[in-house]
């Protein structure tokens, strides 16, 4: 869980849009209640599976309930585009932070993650069958060929 100081800092924090221009996180939940969904990175095939998943929730649902959704990626804001196109979420709802700065001022890093508790089930997003071999190997396969042809790629 993350305190009022240190989300308050964290919000200061620049993101780059679709365009690569630079908006500060706590713009994106200012004004209204946002679910913001952090991913390891675009080229992740297990993100693009989470994010794709959240592009299916009906645009209405999200309007009724009066809740935002955006994703933000580690990378270039160049391939946001192309995230979009792969994911079908709307560009406009992603953002890079190719610093990691945001990350880590969350405590979203390998020393501070904390897995799913002892008592409590592992909950999945991930629907292909298969164990957890065959979803790595997905992933792995998924996320460099989804991106063929994105400049740099």
């Amino acid at each position: 869980m993350v305190d009022s100081t240190t989300l308050q800092k964290a919000s200061e924090l620049e993101v780059l849009d679709t365009n690569g221009k630079r908006v500060n996180f706590g713009t994106l939940f200012a004004t209204q209640k946002t679910i913001v969904i952090f991913t390891r990175h675009f080229f992740c095939g297990n993100c693009q599976a989470y994010v794709q998943q959240l592009a299916a929730v009906p645009a209405e649902a999200l309007k009724n309930a009066e809740v935002d959704i955006v994703v933000i990626g580690c990378g270039d804001w160049q391939a946001i585009s192309h995230y979009a196109a792969q994911t079908g979420l709307d560009a406009n709802k992603i953002y890079a932070e190719p610093t990691r700065k945001l990350y880590h001022a969350l405590g979203m890093d390998i020393e501070t993650l904390a897995g799913t508790p002892a008592d409590q089930e592992k909950r999945s997003y991930l629907t292909a069958a298969g164990g957890l071999l065959k979803r790595s190997l997905v992933s792995i396969w998924v996320g460099p060929t989804s991106f063929r042809g994105y400049v740099g790629f």
